[in-house]
């Protein structure tokens, strides 16, 4: 999956820090327009090729776009 292309449904970036991307992504997932009605996945650390990056991934990195979730995710209600 990770050198399959780019889709609604997978989602690749090089480094946690990129929020916004990432932001995007989770979005793109939860709204899921195409109506697949499964997973997104979202692949840190790897190049739009799918090859490694060799990025550092480490949890303290991501702590600033999981607090963005859960604090996006706390105002959804169910339609």
């Amino acid at each position: 999956m990770l050198k399959d292309i780019e889709s609604d449904q997978v989602e690749r970036t090089r480094a946690a820090k990129d929020e916004d991307k990432i932001g995007q992504a989770i979005c793109a997932f939860a709204n899921d327009l195409p109506g697949h009605r499964k997973p997104g996945y979202l692949f840190i650390g790897a190049n739009d090729d799918g090859t490694p990056s060799h990025a550092a991934v480490e949890d303290r990195l991501s702590r600033p776009w999981r607090r963005s979730v859960r604090t996006a995710m706390s105002s959804l209600s169910p339609s």
